[in-house]
C-alpha cells in the first residue's frame, strides 16, 4: 500500500518531499557538487517526490538555481517551495526578493513562497500585503510560513481573509516533537499543510540512544528501515509533510520508499510513548553558550552581548524576547553533557543560540531553560 498524496484544499502534494538546506552550500554558494546535487533531486522527482523546498538563503541563491536546473523540462509536474528571508520582509524588498528567486529558479511562478522566519520590526500586515500582490499577480500560487508560532499563525489567518493560508513549516523530528502539542492540531483544524523541516533530525533520527533501540526493535517488526519508520510515523500524525534531505542514491530511495509504510494504530501507539524525548528544565548558568575553542564571534557569550545582538541577526535575542514574553514559550534549545572542564558548567549548547539568549532576556535569567539533552 502507498499512501496517497496530501490533499490541502484543492491542491495534492507529494506524501515525502525533498528538502534543499545544504544543497548549493549552506550560507554561501558552493558549487563544487552541483552535477551531484542536480541528479539527486532529479532522482527523488523520478520517485514521486515531487514536493522541492529551497530558500533564497540556502547557499547564497545557489540551490535555488540547482532546483531550476533539476526541474528543467518537467518544471509542470514539480511543486516548488521557496522562502524569503526576514531581512526582505518590506513590501518593497520583498518584490525584489521574489523576482530574484523566480530568475534563479528559471520559472514564472513559485508554488508556494514561505516566510522562512518572522521579523517583528517588519509589520506582518505589510509583508502579507506583498504576498497578496505577488499572488494576483500570479508569481506566486500559495502563501506559507515558516517558524511562527501558534499566535502569529492566528494573527497571519485574520489578516489573510478569505485568501489561504496553504502551509506553515517548522522543525518536526522525533527529538523535537513540540509541533504536536498545539501547531500541528490547529492545522488539523483549518486545513492548512504542515510541512515537517529536519525530519530525520539530520541523520541522527533522535537524539537519544534509548530511543534508537526501540526505533530498531520497531522497524524490524514492520519491515522497514529505521528512517522509514521516522518517516511514516510523522506523516501519520495529520496532514504532515516530511522534506528530508539526501544526495546518495540509497538515501533518497530509502525516504521515497517511506510512502509504501503505513503504521498500525498499536505501532503508533507504542511510538508515541517509548519513542519520545522529554523537555528538562535547566538553569541557564549550567549552559556553555559555546565552547571555548569555538571560535564562533556569531555566538554571544553574554548577557551584555546577544543585547546588544552585535553580530545582527534578525530576529535579534531581544525580538525573540519580546515574542517570549507575549506567548510564554520558546522552542526547546539543544544541549549536550560537558565532557571534563572545571564543573562551571554542566551542558553545552548545541543547537538554538538565540533562542537561548532571547529565554535569557525575556525572564531576566529567573527562569530555567526549556532544554532536549542529546546523549
Amino acid at each position: 500500500m502507498t499512501l496517497p498524496p496530501l490533499e490541502i484544499g484543492d491542491k495534492n502534494v507529494s506524501a515525502i518531499g525533498q528538502g534543499c538546506m545544504g544543497i548549493g552550500g549552506r550560507f554561501t554558494s558552493d558549487r563544487s557538487r552541483d552535477s551531484e546535487q542536480i541528479a539527486a533531486l532529479g532522482l527523488g522527482i523520478d520517485l514521486g517526490m515531487t514536493f522541492i523546498d529551497t530558500a533564497e538563503i540556502y547557499g547564497g541563491g545557489h540551490s535555488e538555481e540547482l532546483v531550476g536546473e533539476a526541474v528543467a523540462g518537467r518544471r509542470d509536474s514539480v511543486f516548488v517551495a521557496s522562502k524569503v528571508s526576514p531581512s526582505h520582509l518590506t513590501a518593497d524588498a520583498l518584490i525584489l526578493a521574489c523576482e530574484n528567486s523566480l530568475r534563479r529558479l528559471k520559472t514564472d511562478r513559485i508554488d508556494l513562497y514561505q516566510i522562512h522566519w518572522p521579523n517583528p520590526s517588519i509589520p506582518l500586515e505589510e509583508t502579507l500585503g506583498g504576498l497578496l500582490r505577488l499572488r494576483e499577480q500570479g508569481k506566486i500560487r500559495h502563501i506559507g510560513v515558516s517558524n511562527f508560532s501558534l499566535p502569529e499563525l492566528k494573527h497571519t489567518r485574520s489578516i489573510l481573509g478569505s485568501t489561504p493560508l496553504f502551509s506553515v513549516q517548522t522543525e518536526y523530528n522525533l527529538f523535537e516533537r513540540t509541533p504536536e502539542n498545539e501547531i500541528i492540531p490547529w492545522c488539523v483544524k483549518e486545513g492548512v499543510l504542515f510541512i515537517a523541516y529536519s525530519p530525520l533530525d539530520q541523520g541522527r533520527l533522535v537524539g537519544s540512544a534509548a530511543v534508537r533501540r526501540n526505533l530498531a526493535k520497531f522497524a524490524q517488526m514492520i519491515g522497514c528501515t529505521q528512517s522509514q519508520l521516522v518517516l511514516a510515523f510523522l506523516r501519520s500524525q495529520g496532514p504532515v509533510l516530511p522534506i528530508p534531505k539526501a544526495l546518495c542514491d540509497e538515501h533518497i530511495r530509502e525516504n521515497a520508499g517511506a510512502s509504501e509504510v503505513v503504521l498500525s494504530a498499536d505501532i503508533k501507539r507504542q511510538m508515541d510513548t517509548k519513542c519520545r524525548i522529554e523537555v528538562k528544565l535547566v538553569p541557564w548558568r549550567h549552559i556553555r553558550p559555546a565552547p571555548n575553542t569555538s571560535g564562533d564571534h556569531a555566538v554571544y557569550k553574554s548577557i551584555e552581548e546577544a543585547r546588544a545582538n552585535l553580530a545582527g541577526h534578525s530576529p535579534s535575542p531581544m525580538d525573540l524576547a519580546m515574542e517570549i514574553i507575549r506567548n510564554d514559550d520558546i522552542k526547546p534549545i539543544r544541549v549536550t553533557p560537558v565532557l571534563g572542564g572545571d564543573g562551571t558548567f554542566r551542558y553545552d549548547l548545541a543547537e538554538g543560540r538565540i533562542r537561548f539568549w532571547a529565554w535569557v532576556l525575556a525572564f531576566d535569567g529567573e527562569r530555567d531553560v526549556p532544554v532536549l539533552l542529546r546523549d
